[in-house]
Protein backbone atom coordinates (compact mmCIF):
# COMPACT_ATOMS: atom_id res chain seq x y z
CA UNK A 1 0.00 0.00 0.00
CA UNK A 2 1.44 3.28 -0.68
CA UNK A 3 0.67 6.83 0.68
CA UNK A 4 1.91 10.44 0.23
CA UNK A 5 5.18 9.67 2.44
CA UNK A 6 6.37 6.53 -0.37
CA UNK A 7 9.45 7.40 -1.47
CA UNK A 8 9.73 7.16 -5.90
CA UNK A 9 12.25 4.92 -5.35
CA UNK A 10 9.99 2.13 -4.76
CA UNK A 11 8.00 3.03 -7.43
CA UNK A 12 8.10 0.16 -9.99
CA UNK A 13 8.95 0.93 -13.89
CA UNK A 14 10.98 4.06 -13.40
CA UNK A 15 14.16 4.32 -14.66
CA UNK A 16 17.54 5.30 -13.23
CA UNK A 17 17.63 8.57 -15.17
CA UNK A 18 14.25 9.55 -14.16
CA UNK A 19 14.39 9.10 -10.34
CA UNK A 20 18.15 10.91 -10.73
CA UNK A 21 16.20 14.21 -12.19
CA UNK A 22 13.62 14.26 -9.44
CA UNK A 23 15.97 13.63 -6.89
CA UNK A 24 18.30 16.86 -8.35
CA UNK A 25 14.82 18.86 -8.10
CA UNK A 26 14.37 17.72 -4.49
CA UNK A 27 11.38 15.85 -5.34
CA UNK A 28 11.35 12.53 -3.46
CA UNK A 29 7.82 11.08 -2.29
CA UNK A 30 4.78 10.31 -4.24
CA UNK A 31 3.20 13.60 -1.98
CA UNK A 32 5.40 15.83 -3.38
CA UNK A 33 5.01 15.09 -6.95
CA UNK A 34 1.72 15.29 -6.32
CA UNK A 35 1.92 19.25 -5.56
CA UNK A 36 2.58 19.62 -9.21
CA UNK A 37 0.97 19.81 -12.31
CA UNK A 38 2.28 19.01 -16.03
CA UNK A 39 3.25 22.53 -16.92
CA UNK A 40 4.82 22.93 -13.22
CA UNK A 41 7.16 19.81 -13.80
CA UNK A 42 8.36 20.76 -17.46
CA UNK A 43 9.66 23.97 -16.08
CA UNK A 44 10.90 22.07 -12.78
CA UNK A 45 12.54 19.35 -14.53
CA UNK A 46 13.63 20.78 -18.13
CA UNK A 47 16.10 17.18 -18.47
CA UNK A 48 12.63 14.76 -18.89
CA UNK A 49 10.56 14.99 -21.63
CA UNK A 50 6.62 15.94 -21.41
CA UNK A 51 5.62 12.40 -22.19
CA UNK A 52 8.29 10.71 -19.30
CA UNK A 53 6.51 13.05 -16.96
CA UNK A 54 3.14 12.52 -18.52
CA UNK A 55 3.64 8.83 -18.02
CA UNK A 56 5.16 9.49 -14.31
CA UNK A 57 1.84 11.67 -13.20
CA UNK A 58 -0.22 9.14 -14.66
CA UNK A 59 1.16 5.70 -12.65
CA UNK A 60 1.08 7.94 -9.42
CA UNK A 61 -2.52 8.87 -10.19
CA UNK A 62 -2.72 5.13 -10.90
CA UNK A 63 -1.45 4.00 -7.40
CA UNK A 64 -3.54 6.44 -5.61
CA UNK A 65 -6.48 5.17 -7.06
CA UNK A 66 -5.60 1.57 -6.25
CA UNK A 67 -4.57 2.43 -2.87
CA UNK A 68 -8.42 4.35 -2.19
CA UNK A 69 -9.84 1.11 -3.47
CA UNK A 70 -7.88 -1.28 -1.29
CA UNK A 71 -8.88 1.22 2.16
CA UNK A 72 -12.82 1.27 0.98
CA UNK A 73 -12.42 -3.19 0.78
CA UNK A 74 -10.43 -2.87 4.09
CA UNK A 75 -13.21 -0.86 5.73
CA UNK A 76 -16.52 -2.67 4.54
CA UNK A 77 -14.59 -6.63 5.27
CA UNK A 78 -14.07 -4.84 8.70
CA UNK A 79 -17.62 -4.00 9.38
CA UNK A 80 -19.23 -5.59 12.26
CA UNK A 81 -22.17 -7.82 11.49
CA UNK A 82 -25.51 -6.25 13.73
CA UNK A 83 -26.98 -8.85 15.33
CA UNK A 84 -30.94 -10.04 14.40
CA UNK A 85 -32.89 -8.53 17.21
CA UNK A 86 -35.67 -11.43 18.09
CA UNK A 87 -38.48 -10.70 16.92
CA UNK A 88 -41.21 -8.58 19.76
CA UNK A 89 -44.62 -10.63 20.43
CA UNK A 90 -47.17 -8.32 19.62
CA UNK A 91 -50.00 -10.22 20.74
CA UNK A 92 -50.18 -7.72 24.09
CA UNK A 93 -52.66 -4.97 23.66
CA UNK A 94 -50.66 -1.73 23.82
CA UNK A 95 -51.62 0.99 25.91
CA UNK A 96 -52.98 3.78 24.55
CA UNK A 97 -49.93 6.51 24.77
CA UNK A 98 -51.13 10.35 26.06
CA UNK A 99 -50.05 12.71 23.44
CA UNK A 100 -47.95 15.32 24.54
CA UNK A 101 -48.45 18.80 24.26
CA UNK A 102 -45.33 21.01 22.65
CA UNK A 103 -43.63 23.36 24.61
CA UNK A 104 -45.17 26.33 23.26
CA UNK A 105 -48.20 25.25 23.69
CA UNK A 106 -47.87 24.26 27.04
CA UNK A 107 -46.62 27.82 27.37
CA UNK A 108 -49.78 29.32 26.20
CA UNK A 109 -52.37 27.38 28.32
CA UNK A 110 -50.31 28.50 31.50
CA UNK A 111 -49.80 31.94 30.82
CA UNK A 112 -51.71 33.26 28.09
CA UNK A 113 -49.31 34.63 25.82
CA UNK A 114 -46.59 33.43 23.49
CA UNK A 115 -43.09 34.83 23.93
CA UNK A 116 -42.17 37.05 21.02
CA UNK A 117 -38.22 36.35 21.79
CA UNK A 118 -36.52 36.03 18.34
CA UNK A 119 -33.48 33.81 17.85
CA UNK A 120 -30.25 35.28 16.46
CA UNK A 121 -29.44 33.65 13.57
CA UNK A 122 -25.30 33.03 13.15
CA UNK A 123 -24.52 33.82 9.76
CA UNK A 124 -22.03 31.67 7.91
CA UNK A 125 -18.36 33.31 7.20
CA UNK A 126 -17.86 34.10 3.29
CA UNK A 127 -15.59 30.77 2.52
CA UNK A 128 -11.68 31.98 1.08
CA UNK A 129 -11.93 32.43 -2.21
CA UNK A 130 -10.30 29.98 -4.31
CA UNK A 131 -6.73 30.64 -5.72
CA UNK A 132 -4.52 29.12 -8.66
CA UNK A 133 -1.07 28.80 -8.91
CA UNK A 134 0.72 31.48 -11.65
CA UNK A 135 4.67 30.64 -10.94
CA UNK A 136 7.11 30.20 -8.79
CA UNK A 137 10.00 31.99 -6.84
CA UNK A 138 13.55 31.29 -7.96
CA UNK A 139 15.64 33.94 -6.56
CA UNK A 140 15.96 36.86 -4.20
CA UNK A 141 16.38 40.60 -6.13
CA UNK A 142 20.20 41.49 -5.42
CA UNK A 143 21.67 44.86 -5.96
CA UNK A 144 25.83 44.15 -6.06
CA UNK A 145 26.41 43.04 -2.80
CA UNK A 146 22.77 43.38 -1.53
CA UNK A 147 20.49 41.39 -1.19
CA UNK A 148 16.94 42.32 -1.02
CA UNK A 149 14.98 40.10 2.12
CA UNK A 150 11.16 41.50 0.94
CA UNK A 151 11.95 41.47 -2.89
CA UNK A 152 12.19 38.26 -5.25
CA UNK A 153 11.87 37.02 -8.54
CA UNK A 154 9.59 34.54 -9.58
CA UNK A 155 8.82 32.92 -13.08
CA UNK A 156 5.20 33.35 -14.18
CA UNK A 157 4.07 29.63 -15.67
CA UNK A 158 -0.05 31.18 -16.08
CA UNK A 159 -0.13 31.49 -19.90
CA UNK A 160 -3.77 32.73 -19.16
CA UNK A 161 -2.50 36.64 -18.92
CA UNK A 162 -0.01 38.65 -20.51
CA UNK A 163 3.11 39.89 -17.95
CA UNK A 164 2.17 43.06 -18.64
CA UNK A 165 -1.36 42.59 -17.18
CA UNK A 166 0.02 41.15 -13.93
CA UNK A 167 2.34 44.22 -12.61
CA UNK A 168 0.34 45.71 -9.85
CA UNK A 169 -1.52 42.61 -8.74
CA UNK A 170 -1.91 41.71 -5.68
CA UNK A 171 -0.47 38.00 -4.55
CA UNK A 172 -0.13 35.19 -1.93
CA UNK A 173 3.35 33.38 -1.26
CA UNK A 174 3.02 30.18 0.09
CA UNK A 175 6.43 28.09 1.44
CA UNK A 176 7.28 25.48 4.44
CA UNK A 177 4.44 24.59 7.03
CA UNK A 178 1.46 26.42 5.69
CA UNK A 179 3.20 30.16 5.68
CA UNK A 180 1.74 32.95 3.86
CA UNK A 181 3.20 36.18 2.92
CA UNK A 182 0.81 38.92 1.20
CA UNK A 183 3.19 40.60 -1.56
CA UNK A 184 2.63 42.88 -4.84
CA UNK A 185 4.33 42.49 -8.68
CA UNK A 186 5.98 45.44 -9.09
CA UNK A 187 7.46 44.91 -12.61
CA UNK A 188 9.02 42.65 -15.41
CA UNK A 189 12.74 40.57 -14.76
CA UNK A 190 14.33 40.55 -18.27
CA UNK A 191 12.90 39.77 -21.37
CA UNK A 192 11.49 36.24 -20.15
CA UNK A 193 8.05 35.29 -18.08
CA UNK A 194 10.12 36.57 -15.23
CA UNK A 195 8.23 38.99 -12.39
CA UNK A 196 9.80 41.20 -9.86
CA UNK A 197 7.67 40.81 -6.38
CA UNK A 198 7.93 43.25 -3.39
CA UNK A 199 6.43 41.65 -0.14
CA UNK A 200 4.77 42.79 3.33
CA UNK A 201 7.57 41.94 4.88
CA UNK A 202 11.37 40.29 4.84
CA UNK A 203 11.05 36.28 4.34
CA UNK A 204 13.87 33.52 4.39
CA UNK A 205 15.31 31.33 1.75
CA UNK A 206 12.93 28.81 2.43
CA UNK A 207 10.58 30.41 0.31
CA UNK A 208 12.94 29.69 -2.57
CA UNK A 209 10.24 27.39 -5.22
CA UNK A 210 7.29 28.83 -3.48
CA UNK A 211 4.02 29.00 -5.14
CA UNK A 212 2.95 31.96 -6.09
CA UNK A 213 -0.97 32.51 -6.32
CA UNK A 214 -3.72 35.01 -7.57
Amino acid sequence: MVDKKTSLSEVKGLSKKTLEALNKAGITTIGELSKYSLDELQNKIPDLSKTTLKRLLDKVSELKTKNIAKSIEKTEVEKPKTAKEPLKNTSKKVKPVKEKKSRIEAKIEKTGKLSTTKKTKLTAKPSEPVRRIIGRVYSFERGGAKTSNNKVLARIVDSSKKIEELIGVKILLKYGRNIAVKGKIIGKHGNNSNVKIRLDRPVSTAVLNAAIYL
